[in-house]
């Protein structure tokens, strides 16, 4: 495993949450979009987790 694959991949990962909390919190508003945007930032990261996953290890 290197490193820098470990990190491109906290970095989608990152910026796939910011993006969904962002835009659920400004979609809901105020304590819902938050509690909201967690739930859905959860979802974000297992979806795109797992596509870059199979992807990645699909080609070796």
């Amino acid at each position: 495993m290197n490193k820098q694959r470990w990190i491109h991949i906290l970095l989608m990962l990152i910026s796939a949450l910011i993006i969904s909390s962002i835009v659920v919190y400004f979609y809901v508003g105020g304590a819902k979009g938050l509690f909201f945007s967690a739930m859905g930032g959860v979802l974000v990261l297992n979806l795109v987790f797992s596509l870059f996953f199979v992807q990645k290890y699909r080609k070796g």
